[in-house]
């Protein structure tokens, strides 16, 4: 596997791929929003933009050097720790 050239350079790189590739643009997440009917759908839209992320997480975990794991395994934890919040709210919205 190919050495870091500076400290945090896989973290910079996964980073600038998030960046491009999940839906972090605000101008995205703002139309996601408008084609949302309901707060339920509103949340379903979100769980999904969660799923996505950790999918791609898992991918790059994959492909990243062992040093890295680390990193990827801190972004994951937070992604899917979003994803139980997001999941709670949504069965509370169900059960009012």
């Amino acid at each position: 596997q190919i050495p870091e050239t500076y400290a945090g350079e896989y973290a910079a790189y996964l980073q600038s791929l998030v960046d491009s590739a999940v839906f972090t643009d605000g101008f995205v997440t703002s139309e996601m929003a408008t084609k949302a009917n309901s707060d339920i759908e509103a949340l379903e839209l979100a769980i999904s933009a969660e799923k996505d992320s950790i999918l791609f997480y898992y991918g790059m975990k994959e492909i990243m050097p062992q040093r890295a794991q680390p990193t990827v395994n801190k972004i994951l934890t937070e992604e899917k720790s979003h994803l139980r919040q997001l999941s709670e709210l949504k069965k509370g919205l169900a059960d009012i």
